[in-house]
């Protein structure tokens, strides 16, 4: 569901906009495990439902005070709620009776609600643009365990600032300078506990303790134009804190566990050409 709405003003430039979107998905699965043999007898099956609903919210306001100068600012809410019921049965020879296995059997819900709000400022001198802004973001995070009640709260704050500077040559070229701090949160299944029994040795799952990505990401680019096509050149660097990685961990009988955890640091660079031109009016080359 998507619900839109959009205020312009007599003023050039000047706009208000509301957008909100509500998603909701559920997944089943039912997994059978066979017994190797003449006649590969079934001996262990799970079944596990995932419910997840998403709700957003946003609002966004732009004044101009000038051809040269405007302000950008806005605020935005995303609520997430999963639920996640897991079971794993375990067929009893001598009975011939399922028996639900305690370690993998629970309800798993978690919420996650983010509140962020931003402000940009934009200018330019000249031949020179600069634009600087933060966001701000709250994250209340809340997970329970149904049927063992177990509750786990977190609650952080976080600054994501940004900056851009270009300035335009003669002869139709420009160059650019950017810096931002970004955030990758964890997947869905990078989160719930219970994911999936492969066999009776491996289980793979998530890990509530995954934190989010920090990225820092800077860009030096050049764009030279012509009447019918462009050229971007540009380089990058990027360093990425708390990267997830997935690790194994064997249990005194030889159970592996299967788990992301954020273990590690990334560094990145590069050189990036980007080309496009229009032979025709109908016809755009880009590589």
């Amino acid at each position: 569901a998507n619900l839109n709405f959009r205020r312009e003003f007599d003023k050039k430039d000047q706009l208000l906009t509301a957008d909100f979107r509500w998603f909701k998905d559920e997944d089943y699965e039912d997994a059978k495990q066979f017994e190797e043999g003449s006649d590969y007898t079934l001996n262990q099956r799970s079944d596990n439902t995932e419910n997840q609903q998403n709700w957003f919210a946003q609002a966004d306001y732009v004044h101009p005070f000038n051809e040269n100068i405007r302000l950008e600012t806005g605020l935005k809410a995303t609520l997430r709620r999963i639920v996640n019921d897991y079971k794993v049965e375990q067929l009893n020879d001598s009975t011939s009776e399922w028996e639900t296995l305690s370690d993998f059997d629970n309800n798993f819900i978690f919420s996650e609600n983010i509140y962020a709000a931003y402000v940009i400022a934009s200018g330019k001198i000249k031949r020179l643009s600069i634009q600087g802004g933060v966001r701000a973001e709250y994250s209340d995070i809340q997970t329970q365990f149904v049927k063992t009640n177990e509750t786990n709260n977190w609650d952080y704050i976080s600054f994501f600032p940004s900056a851009h500077l270009s300035y335009e040559f003669p002869s139709s070229n420009s160059l650019q300078l950017s810096y931002s701090r970004r955030i990758s949160r964890p997947r869905f299944r990078e989160l719930i506990p219970f994911f999936s029994l492969t066999d009776n040795r491996n289980f793979f799952s998530g890990n509530l303790e995954v934190n989010p990505v920090f990225t820092h990401s800077a860009e030096l680019g050049h764009l030279k134009t012509w009447k019918n096509g462009t050229l971007l050149s540009s380089i990058y660097y990027r360093h990425r804190e708390g990267v997830v990685e997935r690790i194994s961990q064997s249990d005194s009988t030889g159970f592996i566990t299967t788990f992301p955890i954020n273990l590690s640091t990334e560094d990145a660079g590069g050189l990036e050409l980007s080309f496009s031109y229009s032979l025709f009016k109908w016809w755009r080359v880009m590589l």
